[in-house]
C-alpha cells in the first residue's frame, strides 16, 4: 500500500477524483457551462449590433452622399441667386448713375443760365452807366435845347 500511496498516478488519480466531486458540489461545470453561454449570446449579440451598426453606417453613407448633392444644387441654386441680384444691383445703379447726371446736368445748366443772366444784368447796367456818362458828356445845354424842342414839335404832330 505505501507503494500505491507513494505513486504519482494513485495521487493523480485521486486528485481528479477531489476535483470531479467538488466541482459537483460546487456545480463549477454548470457555471462553466453558463459562462460559456453567456459569452456565446454576447458574441452573437456583438454579431448583431455589428450587422445593425454597419446597415447604419450604409444607410447614414447613402444620406451623407445625398446631402453632398444636394449641397451642390444648392451652391448652384446660390450662384445662380447671387448672379441675377449681382446683374439687378448693377442696373440699378446705372439707372441712379444716369439719373444723378441727369439731375446734375440741369443744375449745371441752371447754374449756367442763371450766372449769364448775372453777368448780361451787370453788362447792361455797366453799359448804360457808360452811356448815361457819355451822353451827358457828348451833351451840352444847346443840344439838349434843341432835342427838347424837337420832341415838343413832334408831340404836336402826333395824333392822339
Amino acid at each position: 500500500m505505501e507503494l500505491i500511496f507513494s505513486s504519482n498516478i494513485f495521487n493523480f488519480i485521486l486528485v481528479i477524483i477531489f476535483l470531479v466531486w467538488a466541482s459537483k458540489k460546487t456545480k463549477v461545470f454548470s457555471a462553466i457551462a453558463e459562462t460559456q453561454n453567456l459569452i456565446k449570446r454576447g458574441i452573437t449579440n456583438s454579431d448583431e449590433e455589428k450587422n445593425k451598426a454597419e446597415s447604419q453606417f450604409q444607410a447614414e453613407k447613402k444620406k451623407v452622399e445625398k446631402v453632398n448633392d444636394e449641397v451642390r444644387i444648392i451652391i448652384r441654386e446660390a450662384n445662380g441667386i447671387a448672379s441675377s441680384l449681382a446683374d439687378r444691383i448693377l442696373e440699378e445703379a446705372e439707372i441712379q448713375s444716369k439719373e444723378m447726371n441727369q439731375r446734375a446736368e440741369k443744375v449745371i445748366k441752371a447754374a449756367d443760365k442763371s450766372a449769364s443772366n448775372e453777368v448780361a444784368r451787370d453788362i447792361s447796367k455797366a453799359a448804360f452807366i457808360i452811356a448815361e456818362e457819355h451822353i451827358k458828356q457828348a451833351m451840352d445845354d444847346k443840344l439838349h435845347k434843341k432835342y427838347i424842342d424837337e420832341f415838343i414839335n413832334d408831340l404836336e404832330n402826333l395824333k392822339v
